[in-house]
């Protein structure tokens, strides 16, 4: 829920006008993004067809009892890894306390989590975290362009 009562004694910022050329770089920004979502669907499109096909090629090397297979131009091998999905994260953080494995956890802040900590007075800021800030640009297009 935001606040929307006036701070006293804060003045509004003074509205300033872009430079003449803003309004041309941002037409053609919205060009190339235009242009670039483009060549991604056939970036999609190619991927899904080159995925569906190495489906099909391991699939028939797992029913011949191989594990890869050469053409003219390259090798296809497979392997099968272990990969885990966490059912019971109070049983696993114990596991992991329990067997000093904290390797199994990799090291990343939750970023929307620390952002709420960050702009909330009441709380302290997490101790051994470096605050920075970085600037994130919002462009949307309009619906007749």
């Amino acid at each position: 829920m935001t606040n929307t009562k006036k701070r006293p004694g804060r003045k509004k910022a003074p509205v300033r006008k872009p430079p003449a050329n803003t309004g041309t770089l941002i037409d053609k920004v919205i060009d190339l993004r235009a242009k670039r979502l483009a060549l991604e669907k056939s970036v999609d499109k190619l991927k899904s067809e080159e995925a569906s096909i190495k489906d099909k090629i391991v699939s028939g090397l797992l029913k011949q009892g191989l594990e890869r297979a050469t053409g003219k131009k390259g090798t296809l091998s497979y392997k099968t890894v272990a990969v885990g999905h966490v059912n019971d994260w109070d049983a696993f953080y114990k596991y992991v306390k329990r067997t000093n494995s904290f390797e199994l956890l990799e090291r990343r802040i939750a970023q929307s989590v620390l952002r709420e900590v960050v702009t909330d007075k009441r709380r302290k800021n997490p101790d051994g975290v470096q605050i920075g800030s970085v600037v994130k640009v919002n462009l949307t297009t309009r619906r007749d362009a």
